[in-house]
Formats: C-alpha cells, sequence, structure tokens
C-alpha cells in the first residue's frame, strides 16, 4: 500500500514539473499542435497569439499557464461545433422563416466567435463560444412556439408591385413582407417587380418580374 502510494505521489509531482515546464515545438507542428491542445487545427491563431517565439530555430513555447488556456479553450470549441450542428438543423425545420430575430442573433454570436479565432483574441472566443449555446437554446425556443406545420414559405423580400392569391381559387391581392404562404398558394409579380420567397427548409428563390409562382413542398 505504500509502495502504490509512493508510485502516485511520484507520478503527481512528475506531472506538476512537466505541466511548470510546458511544452516548445516547431513552427511546423503550430496545426498539430492547435489540434491536440484546442481540437481544432483551424484554432492556430489562438496558439500563435499566446507562445512564445524562438526566433534562432523558428519555434514556439506555450508555457503551463498557456495550456491551461487553451484546454478551455477546446472545451469552448466542441461546445460552438454542437451549437452549429443545431443551427443548421434548425435552419432546416424553418428557423429563418418562424424565428428569424432569434436565428439572426444565434448567427450573429457565431460569426464573433470565428472572427475571434481569426484573430487571434482568446478572451473573444471565449465570451461568444459559452454564449452561443443560450442564443441557440432560444432560438429553438421560439421556432417550436411560432411553427405552423402548413406554411411552407414566407415573403421575405419584394420591389413594386406584388400580388399573393391563398389558394388556387380566391382572387390577388396585394402582398406583403412576412405573409405566410400554405401549398397551392400564389404569388405574381407585376411589370418590373421581383419578390423574394423564403421556404422553411431555409432555402430561397427570387421570382422575376411577370410571373406566377405557386407554392409547392
Amino acid at each position: 500500500m505504500i509502495k502504490k502510494l509512493l508510485f502516485i505521489l511520484l507520478a503527481v509531482i512528475s506531472f506538476d514539473v512537466h505541466a511548470q515546464k510546458g511544452i516548445t515545438f516547431p513552427s511546423g507542428e503550430l496545426q498539430n499542435i492547435s489540434k491536440k491542445y484546442t481540437g481544432s487545427d483551424l484554432n492556430w491563431p489562438i496558439v500563435l497569439n499566446l507562445a512564445l517565439h524562438n526566433i534562432s530555430d523558428n519555434s514556439f513555447e506555450l508555457s503551463s499557464a498557456s495550456l491551461l488556456k487553451l484546454e478551455s479553450l477546446s472545451k469552448v470549441s466542441i461546445t460552438y461545433q454542437e451549437q452549429q450542428n443545431r443551427l443548421n438543423t434548425l435552419i432546416g425545420d424553418g428557423a429563418t422563416v418562424f424565428a428569424k430575430e432569434k436565428l439572426e442573433h444565434a448567427t450573429e454570436i457565431s460569426t464573433s466567435y470565428l472572427e475571434s479565432i481569426r484573430a487571434g483574441n482568446l478572451d473573444g472566443a471565449l465570451e461568444a463560444g459559452s454564449s452561443l449555446k443560450p442564443a441557440v437554446d432560444e432560438l429553438e425556443a421560439s421556432l417550436l412556439e411560432n411553427r405552423l406545420v402548413t406554411v411552407q414559405a414566407q415573403l421575405s423580400a419584394k420591389d413594386g408591385f406584388v400580388d399573393k392569391r391563398l389558394g388556387l381559387l380566391s382572387d390577388w391581392e396585394e402582398a406583403f413582407i412576412g405573409d405566410l404562404f400554405e401549398e397551392s398558394d400564389g404569388v405574381q409579380t407585376r411589370e418590373e417587380s421581383y419578390a423574394t420567397l423564403a421556404f422553411t427548409d431555409g432555402s430561397a428563390i427570387k421570382i422575376n418580374h411577370k410571373t406566377t409562382a405557386v407554392i409547392r413542398k
């Protein structure tokens, strides 16, 4: 039992000494080091910003404190990728139509995270990456609350005179941005007029002038 405790103690001491020394690596290993310590080779600007550069042999050194910071980034990177996957799923479920503002907010945070990574800004990346999950949670809740199963598209933009027809037999009337359309509804543009339909799967189409479009699944 004493020998076992002694072995564990020596292992802990050995680990502490190694951690205090940090690591040194050649410049060609920058992306590999980034992948190993942050979970993604795309995070190399952060690693580069934290590392000390030895010009004489073109190598880099990361202190133990820097390695701990990279460990925090590694956790945030995993969360970021998980939330990006959720974002893509929610877009396919209709977020561009039924939760547009929440989607824009989540997308802005995602963009901020990537910009911070590219700039080597660790604090900015940690802040944005940690804020993404709550934003996606709000997006999902808003989508579930507003989702209308029968709706297929929304008029997201128009220029000039655009009309709508609800169903195949109703009369044409003026269409407004934000109008929702179900299957068999129609959208019609007049001379020198254009419209954009955003579909619930995240796709969009532009309707040119003097065109009649019928909504299909």
